[in-house]
């Protein structure tokens, strides 16, 4: 069951990380580089520390994570948005706070918390974006890294809590940044084609993926 879930999250993934990818070539997504940034570096440590942790197949599903956001964050420091606002750099300094204390402390539990903490202000930074600009974003994506966290949960060996926190965090946080699209683009209506998309309509399998989670 643990080696299933931790293929099957991989796999998730990678096409989550491919969609996101692709709509930013496109010029429907734009992600926010000071979340990216956060989550890149919140992705390698959290693969580093569950590796340190003992933790087998669910290191599986972190390792493919890891590589997504950093792939991410690297486009997006040429294709994002992000200005340094007071509340943007507030949001930044508690999730370098949190970085900090994830690779400081020697306890596994308090070590996660800090991940968490500094992985939440990055959707914090990210959320007014989203809020006013739902389309700037990829559902489908979240969606999937929210079943990417759960399946990762699923392929902790013997229920850790230390190895366990972040990623049903990570199930609870993107499963809410999914809605938060989905319910802003509703309330929004159809979303008009940005200026400068290089690409057709996204692909109705697509759509249906993202609208149902």
């Amino acid at each position: 069951m643990n080696g299933l879930a931790a293929v099957l999250g991989a796999v998730l993934s990678a096409v989550g990380t491919a969609l996101y990818l692709r709509d930013v070539w496109c010029g429907r997504t734009v992600p926010h580089r000071g979340s990216w940034a956060v989550w890149g570096v919140i992705a390698v440590l959290a693969a580093a520390a569950h590796g340190a942790d003992g933790g087998r197949w669910s290191l599986v599903v972190l390792v493919w994570q890891a590589v997504g956001s950093v792939l991410v964050a690297v486009v997006a420091l040429r294709r994002g948005v992000g200005r340094l606002t007071p509340g943007n750099v507030a949001l930044m300094s508690v999730a370098a706070l949190g970085v900090v204390g994830w690779a400081t402390l020697s306890d596994p539990l308090a070590a996660s918390g800090c991940a968490v903490l500094a992985d939440a202000a990055g959707l914090a930074v990210m959320w007014p974006k989203t809020w006013a600009d739902p389309g700037s974003e990829t559902l489908a994506t979240y969606a999937l890294a929210a079943a990417t966290g759960l399946l990762a949960a699923l392929a902790v060996p013997a229920w850790d809590r230390d190895l366990l926190l972040f990623p049903v965090y990570f199930c609870v946080g993107n499963a809410a940044t999914a809605g938060l699209i989905a319910v802003r683009r509703r309330a929004a209506g159809p979303i008009a084609p940005a200026p400068g998309v290089r690409c057709g309509p996204v692909p109705e399998v697509v759509a249906t993926v993202g609208s149902s989670r």
